[in-house]
């Protein structure tokens, strides 16, 4: 089969225009930037318009379907799946400084990271030797929360009738927690 074919394929199969389908290849290879994908596949528009655009596609089923069916393969070749991420985001947001530091005679003394456990290097953004000491730099906690609590649900957002500064109104996330039972 040649890649005409596969294309044409694809887009019947999908429901999708040549724009789409292309959009949807450029989507996956750029990191999920909607606007550059809008873009790259020949949508015309200034970078809000693109990404107005790139939202419009994003809601359309039959570009979902072929987004998830490019990134299937991927994500079982790299072993990804929604608990895997769950828990590398669960472990940024438990690691501590003292995972990494012992005291002693009131200095604080690295611990042997050959030694250490795994999830725990991944959760240090960068080390270094600094005139003073070592840094460590770890993953930000406070992200990796809001990333799990966005994923499960657990905030709404608030329009204030407040304008900020752009005369636009402010948008605040508020907890919103479950009982037991599942009702909010």
């Amino acid at each position: 089969m040649n890649n005409n074919s596969y294309e044409y394929t694809i887009r019947k199969k999908h429901g999708l225009t040549v724009k789409q389908y292309f959009f949807c290849k450029y989507y996956v290879s750029n990191g999920h930037n909607g606007a550059d994908a809008a873009r790259r596949a020949g949508y015309k528009g200034n970078n809000h318009q693109l990404s107005v655009i790139a939202d419009q596609n994003l809601a359309k089923l039959g570009i979902k379907a072929f987004i998830e069916e490019i990134e299937q393969p991927i994500l079982e070749k790299l072993e990804v799946d929604e608990d895997w991420v769950l828990s590398k985001l669960k472990n940024f947001a438990n690691a501590k400084i003292t995972d990494y530091f012992d005291i002693k005679d009131n200095k604080m003394i690295l611990k042997d990271l050959s030694k250490m456990d795994e999830n725990k290097i991944s959760s240090i953004e960068y080390i270094k030797e600094t005139k003073s000491g070592i840094e460590i730099k770890l993953v930000d906690k406070r992200s990796s929360l809001l990333e799990i609590g966005k994923h499960l649900g657990m905030f709404k957002n608030q329009v204030s009738p407040e304008a900020n500064n752009n005369n636009t109104p402010r948008v605040y996330i508020i907890p919103s927690f479950r009982s037991q039972s599942g009702s909010n």
